[in-house]
């Protein structure tokens, strides 16, 4: 499920990038970060019951966000720079040179620019894909904080998230418009993507606590889905969508691919490797169609992401003594 959320962005930026009409536009990256917060708030809330405290906990979501954000840095600098750059290549692997370039790009957030590359592109940046994990770092410190602060402790540790879950549903499904426009920040946050993103977040979080079966999944998944086709025209889509895609996500989570089997997570390296890969694409054939770009992007990020897990992610997971008797934390 994470991976296909990873794949709608992909899909969706294939034809930003390009400057394309979207294929459809049914807004696909906007169901594919939706997949992945109410899948990060499912997972990350089982991580915080299994941790041992609140520094246990941190420490593991360190360990699953970061190392593979600094390899995706690191190889932007070192492959994507000197191949798309029209600088010699001895001029960017010179450590006085890709250092100080590396260092700017963890800095500045989603703004990963180049120098003298992708200037000539709709979107300079070698990876605009990144602005939604400091949105998710957040909603982790939040969830952490809250875990080990008072619900822990408490009788009924399912009430906030639920509370949190159905306030947002029904601002959506009320009238949102008093929330401030996209632009409108606090803390460097877009205040309505946070409140977007927390819902979802909120979700799977109550989901994951409550633990429906999996025909009551499937049922209220059926409900929410046909109403959402009969009012598919109304001002209330983006509040049933917040009900029903946790629910529908889930539900299907529940059925296996591989029964009795875990599959290698390779869905946050596909997500951060997708846009330099897209660019690096466009630099060097700028006639490719949206579908075009779609396909060979997806054709290469997906061995760069299993590098990725397997040789940067897993291994690292792997050394956790607590990881030797909850096999499940790894990917959540």
């Amino acid at each position: 499920m994470r991976l296909l959320g990873a794949w709608l962005v992909l899909f969706t930026h294939s034809a930003a990038l390009l400057g394309h009409p979207a294929v459809l536009d049914f807004g696909w990256a906007t169901y594919g970060l939706a997949i992945f917060f109410t899948l990060s708030g499912a997972l990350v809330s089982g991580s915080a019951r299994r941790s041992r405290g609140i520094a246990d906990f941190f420490l593991r979501r360190v360990r699953r966000i970061v190392p593979a954000y600094l390899a995706c840095s690191l190889g932007t600098v070192l492959v994507i720079w000197p191949l798309c750059s029209p600088l010699p290549w001895l001029h960017t692997l010179r450590p006085d040179h890709w250092i100080p370039v590396w260092l700017r790009l963890l800095t500045h957030g989603a703004q990963w620019n180049l120098p003298e590359t992708f200037g000539t592109h709709l979107f300079a940046s070698a990876n605009g894909s990144v602005w939604s994990i400091p949105y998710e770092v957040l909603l982790y410190a939040g969830l952490g904080t809250a875990w080990f602060g008072f619900l822990v402790r408490s009788r009924l540790p399912s009430i906030l998230p639920a509370l949190l879950w159905g306030g947002t549903v029904a601002l959506f499904l009320w009238n949102p418009s008093w929330l401030p426009d996209g632009d409108v920040r606090l803390a460097g946050f877009r205040i309505l993507h946070l409140v977007n993103f927390l819902g979802f977040f909120a979700g799977g979080w109550t989901l994951s606590l409550y633990r429906l079966s999996t025909r009551n999944l499937a049922w209220l998944s059926l409900i929410l889905f046909l109403l959402r086709i009969l009012m598919h025209r109304s001002s209330l889509v983006p509040g049933l969508d917040m009900a029903l895609i946790p629910l529908l996500v889930l539900w299907i989570g529940r059925h296996e691919i591989v029964p009795g089997r875990s599959l290698p997570d390779w869905s946050y390296g596909f997500y951060l490797w997708g846009w330099p890969v897209q660019q690096t694409l466009i630099h060097f054939r700028p006639d490719l169609t949206t579908l075009q770009l779609a396909f060979l992007a997806t054709l290469f990020t997906l061995p760069i992401a299993a590098v990725s897990w397997h040789w940067v992610e897993a291994p690292l997971l792997k050394r956790k003594p607590s990881l030797k008797a909850n096999p499940d934390v790894l990917g959540s």
